[in-house]
């Protein structure tokens, strides 16, 4: 027997033996020989709780095509479980019960509790990480503690700093990331560096010429304005890799403007940017030439790793889909930590593709990065399509559980296995007893369903053979692709794609062809064909019946575009060891970067502004800038531009700039200028700039811990050098000791690891330098001079640090604050507008001379947002709230509905996809029910609508909002019309595919307005807890 393993990493094999025997479950497939060519047998639930039956289990014959093969098997399948393939942990049976403890030899001590712990954290991931972090810091402190090298950076108090660009300029990166940092890193240098000494050359010729005052004002307006620049920059491209120049850049101009420009004003301080330029390259230097030589991350096999992992998430991904669909149970906490992991390896996905393509690139593979680009794409498109999945399947859910309440008492609940019974079952033309005696003369029995909920039962007796077995392939062709086997060393081990491709071609073409038939079966049942005047029961069967067709569909199309995957994959090699060039180089080329992708500029009538103009014609043209008078025209232009000052990013800057302003005053200011010298204020300053994050709770989320990290940076440095006495071997072992845990912090606290970084920042400003006061290198012979007063360096580092994050604190809060509670509000608010604008410009909405099908309008701007808004989920508890705490988990469930809502979009998005464009039978559909389709468009926007509206007053919603139940049951009325004429007219041409897209359509709409009623109840109870209706709410005051 050969097993279609599932392991809890999602990853699948098949073993070499023969295929006798496969059944599906979740991950498992076994093939068994059981004669009887169609067996029915009913089930309670069984005893244990991990084994959960369907309505019916239908053991019967389905061709089954083996993809590493392509060998077609007709056995019988079981149905969908999640079963996990268990190894166990117990000895073989003749291991001895009790352990020999005459067998603790030395040696085997040694092993035990030596060698095997060094040997695992050798090759630990974590610890080699922390580690080539630690090496890199205690070589760049040897810039103070050892002579030569000492002398080698000069004379000059700020030799600390090569070991504090090792900490913001760490060497755990990959290769990649790497060469993309140090790109960042000499591009701010030179920006640093160029604005210092233009700065400092103006101001010292006012200075000489007896302008102090005008000298000190263009060293304060222009570091000030250098700094809110970088913080711009910072915030605009948001890439963590550009962060830590910019830090970088920050001590620079810090260092060499506002310090040096208050004690020297009348030189320009070639010198002190000399040392300043020397101690951050060789901080630079170290941190490369460790994380190229010591344990080297590579980019590419990073990417690799991803992408693989998005194809073994995908194979548990189907696992669930396929059974939670066939067998009508919810998802479970489990089930939506997979989603969650493939939206999470999305990230990743871009993340390791932005490095390895400057990986790649230096190396002159250009063509492999390409190729790499477009298999990332493709991915994330597969991953897209398991979203759509998986909101089909909730659609399912909730139309088989709303059907339940239409029933009498009698009939039990569709979840509820253990009342099942044959009596209570499907209702088919045979008894249920009588099922198992079908034999090859009457397999082709028709069964017949009665109700909307035995309608579904019926589809997963046809299909879900051909479901099942579709499904066993996809996982076996996730199981090899894209790099399971592949070594850089042996590219023959690459997957065989072409027989995979030739597999997956023949199981499109089969399952297209049992979707066809089981449903010219489905709609072959005498409901479809009744007269009968129930409207809802009408519009019940008719939602059901789509459900399924939209299932079938996008598991359809999720094939198909695993097919393209895997014709992209077939050209890898030789992508590979294509020849190496670096266009890139040619910076005289104009050639632009689009034409080293594939990408092409978005259709017209497929972007926000299409969307806009389709709103704006329902009110008329917009009012021109020629009928404004002469005065009326300039103002509404000057209008236009000061818009930039409503930029988040650009207040952003505006603010670091004004702070950096203020506290820089103090270093000029003859009443301040000595106590900001000895007090380090030039610290506070670098650090106030280094904090400061876009939103208010960005900035207030790492308060505590950067205090609390400067306390015992600070503290630890004064401790140890006390209990040494200075010792610089003592100082050396210590440093690299701290570092360990502190790098730790750095690498894998995700939400607080500025913690780590200013444990050694401030040991760095305290213990390093102190010790380079001993080699008299001391530029102002403050805090002792050559005999440093460690007490007194320690508090003034401590208190110079604190004083920089206290800033940073007031500023966010008190000049142009940017709250994350309010931006939260105001995204979700532009997020629901441009959801329901998006729905409002018709998702049907087609050219009428090609037919061809716009599809969803701004889908890429949706999620963008989207993702803002979960940005700012985690920092607005952060913010001090007079009022309470922030209600997290109303925000959160908000924002889960609003993410199924996109999903539903992504679900219609990809049903256009199937067939872009219309035939002339789908269109005369659409121009059937184009008043109820309108009707449904202008009710969602409307709701859209009243929900931002009522979030931005902060006013609730009424009693009963919009609904498009009405609307929607019209035209499904309308549809199921249209389907019994075509059974009365045999000459009408409308087949089963023509009604597909409509379906789909209001099943969506049915989905989009379900999630709608939830954010309604979530937004009367966040009403409710911020004390509902008052009476302050109908006063101007």
């Amino acid at each position: 027997m050969s097993s279609f393993n599932y392991d809890s990493t999602g990853s699948s094999r098949l073993s070499k033996n023969a295929v006798p025997e496969i059944s599906i479950n979740g991950g498992d497939i076994d093939i068994d020989n059981d004669d009887n060519p169609l067996e029915f047998t009913s089930f309670k639930q069984s005893k244990d709780k991990t084994k959960l039956y369907p309505y019916t289990s239908l053991k019967r014959k389905s061709t089954v095509i083996i993809a590493s093969t392509g060998q077609k098997v007709r056995r019988s399948l079981s149905s969908i479980s999640n079963g996990l393939s268990i190894v166990s942990s117990h000895g073989s049976e003749n291991d001895p019960l009790l352990n020999n403890p005459n067998s603790y030899s030395i040696s085997t001590l040694w092993n035990q509790y030596i060698l095997h712990p060094l040997h695992y954290i050798y090759y630990d991931q974590v610890s080699r990480s922390v580690l080539k972090c630690s090496i890199a810091y205690l070589i760049a402190s040897m810039g103070v503690y050892w002579t030569p090298f000492d002398e080698f950076l000069g004379s000059t108090d700020s030799k600390h700093v090569v070991a504090t660009v090792a900490v913001y300029f760490h060497p755990t990166r990959s290769k990649g990331s790497m060469t993309q940092t140090l790109i960042y890193v000499v591009i701010s240098l030179l920006f640093s560096f160029s604005v210092s000494f233009g700065c400092r050359l103006i101001s010292a010729i006012f200075y000489n010429s007896g302008e102090d005052e005008i000298s000190h004002a263009i060293d304060l307006i222009i570091s000030s304005i250098a700094l809110g620049t970088i913080a711009y920059m910072k915030q605009k491209l948001n890439k963590q890799t550009f962060n830590t120049a910019c830090s970088l850049a920050s001590i620079s101009i810090v260092t060499c403007i506002v310090k040096e420009g208050s004690l020297n004003s009348s030189t320009i301080p070639i010198q002190r940017l000399q040392a300043t330029f020397q101690v951050v390259v060789v901080g630079c230097i170290i941190s490369v030439a460790i994380c190229y030589l010591l344990w080297p991350k590579s980019a590419i096999r990073g990417l690799r790793s991803s992408l693989n992992d998005s194809y073994n998430i995908m194979s548990s991904a189907l696992s669930i889909l396929g059974k939670r669909f066939l067998t009508d149970e919810k998802f479970t906490a489990k089930d939506v930590e997979v989603f969650k992991k493939l939206k999470d390896n999305v990230k990743a996905l871009l993340e390791n593709l932005e490095d390895a393509k400057y990986e790649l690139r230096v190396y002159g593979r250009e063509k492999e990065w390409i190729l790499f680009n477009d298999l990332v794409e493709s991915t994330i498109e597969l991953s897209k399509h398991i979203q759509a999945l998986r909101s089909s399947v909730e659609m399912q859910q909730t139309l088989l559980h709303n059907s339940q309440t239409n029933v009498n008492s009698e009939a039990t609940s569709v979840n509820s296995l253990d009342s099942y019974s044959s009596e209570r079952g499907l209702r088919l033309s045979h008894s249920v007893e009588n099922m198992t005696l079908l034999n090859h003369n009457d397999a082709h029995s028709e069964l017949d369903a009665e109700t909307s909920d035995q309608l579904f039962q019926l589809f997963v007796y046809y299909l879900s053979p051909s479901i099942k077995s579709f499904i066993f392939t996809l996982k076996d062709i996730l199981s090899q692709v894209p790099f399971e086997k592949y070594k850089d060393d042996q590219s023959n081990k690459f997957a065989d794609t072409t027989t995979l491709n030739v597999s997956l071609n023949e199981a499109i073409k089969l399952f297209e062809t049992k979707q066809s038939e089981s449903f010219e079966r489905l709609y072959s049942q005498d409901i479809f064909k009744s007269s009968s005047d129930d409207f809802l029961f009408i519009t019940e069967q008719e939602e059901i019946t789509a459900c399924c067709g939209n299932f079938a569909s996008i598991l359809g199309l999720y094939a198909n575009e695993l097919k393209e995957f895997l014709e992209l994959t077939e050209t890898y090699e030789e992508a590979r060891s294509s020849p190496l060039s670096w266009p890139w180089l040619k910076i005289w080329d104009k050639k632009s970067p689009e034409a080293y992708k594939k990408h092409t500029l978005p259709h017209q009538g497929n972007t926000l502004l299409a969307a806009i103009a389709d709103l704006q014609s329902h009110y008329g043209p917009r009012i021109e800038e020629m009928t404004r008078s002469g005065a009326e025209v300039y103002g509404y232009k000057a209008w236009k531009t000061l818009k930039i000052f409503r930029r988040t990013d650009f207040q952003f800057g505006l603010r670091v700039g004004l702070g950096a302003f203020c506290l820089s005053f103090f270093a000029y200011f003859p009443a301040t200028k000595e106590v900001f010298n000895n007090w380090r204020g030039e610290w506070a300053l670098a650090i106030y700039c280094i904090m400061m994050n876009k939103s208010l709770g960005g900035t207030t989320m790492t308060v505590k811990w950067r205090i609390l990290g400067t306390f015992l940076g600070s503290f630890s440095a004064y401790l140890i050098w006390n209990l040494t006495d200075g010792n610089v071997y003592a100082l050396a072992a210590t440093g690299f000791l701290i570092s360990i845990p502190s790098f730790y912090i750095i690498l894998f606290w995700k939400r607080n690891n500025p913690f780590g970084r200013f444990i050694l920042l401030t040991y760095n400003l305290t213990a390093l330098y102190s010790y380079s006061m001993i080699q008299k290198e001391t530029e102002d012979g403050n805090e002792g001079g050559d005999n440093p007063i460690i007490g007194e360096i320690a508090f003034h580092r401590f208190i110079a640090v604190s004083i920089g994050i206290t800033w940073a604190l007031v500023m966010a809060s008190c000049f142009l604050p940017n709250s994350a509670r309010s931006r939260l509000k105001k995204g979700l608010v532009i997020l629901w507008l441009r959801l329901g604008l998006i729905w409002n410009s018709d998702p049907l909405d087609y050219d009428p001379l090609t037919l061809k099908l716009m599809g969803l309008k701004d889908e890429p701007g949706i999620n963008s947002l989207l993702a803002e808004c979960e940005v700012l989920l985690k920092q607005a508890p952060i913010e001090f709230r007079l009022k309470g705490s922030f209600p997290v988990n109303t925000f959160s469930d908000i924002l889960q509905s609003t993410s199924t809502i996109i999903d539903a979009y992504q679900n219609m998005n990809l049903m256009i996809k199937v067939e872009p464009v219309l035939s002339l039978n789908e269109e005369s559909l659409l121009k059937y029910v184009q008043e109820e389709r309108y009707e449904v468009e202008q009710r969602i926007f409307l709701i859209f609508y009243m929900l931002a509206s009522s979030l931005k007053l902060g006013f609730p919603l009424p009693a009963k909002p919009a609904s498009i139940e009405h609307a929607k049951d019209r035209m499904l009325y309308k549809l199921s019309e249209v389907r019994r004429k075509i059974s009365d007219e045999p000459e009408l041409s409308l087949t089963n595919n023509d009604f597909i897209l409509m379906y789909s359509y209001i099943l969506v709409a049915s989905s989009i307005t379900e999630q709608l009623d939830n954010i309604i109840s979530h937004l009367v109870h966040l009403h409710l807890a911020d004390g509902g209706i008052s009476e302050d709410m109908f006063q101007l005051v």
